[in-house]
């Protein structure tokens, strides 16, 4: 079953292996922030309960809070602004699975970089002990009589 702690280390890994200078961080952002550093958050959760199915929507959102005292900053933030979309392509690789990356979208608000999709996919639903414990049917055999 995929978790969001599933689709944040797939997003994690994706940063850390193609900017490998700049440190994932987990941190509120309300409280001030480390720079240069990217932090993946998640909103507009949603888990649908259906019959045997379970339907998850969710929006990502990853911030890159870039070094303010560079010389090339404005081509820094281009750079990062380019490669953030192409990196994480049309598919998410979360576990076994490949997630669609639906509508991705780069804008740089005060100073930082916000790149921002949709996610939605279908997983099965967890089975609960009581239907785990239910004995299930193996073979069911017929044996038809003849009418005359």
């Amino acid at each position: 079953m995929i978790e969001l702690l599933d689709i944040r280390k797939s997003c994690n890994t994706l940063l850390k292996t193609n900017f490998p200078t700049i440190p994932v961080k987990s941190q509120d952002i309300e409280k001030g922030f480390l720079r240069p550093s990217f932090t993946t958050i998640f909103d507009e959760v949603k888990n649908v309960t259906l019959e045997s199915l379970i339907e998850t929507s969710l929006k990502v959102y990853v911030y890159y809070f870039p070094e303010l005292n560079t010389d090339d900053y404005y081509l820094h933030l281009d750079d990062v602004k380019y490669k953030l979309p192409l990196i994480f392509g049309n598919k998410l690789a979360v576990n076994d699975r490949f997630l669609d990356v639906i509508e991705p979208t780069v804008n740089v608000v005060d100073g930082v970089i916000v790149f921002e999709f949709d996610m939605f996919f279908y997983q099965d639903k967890p089975l609960s002990a009581k239907e785990i414990e239910a004995q299930l049917m193996q073979d069911l055999e017929f044996k038809f009589k003849k009418r005359k």
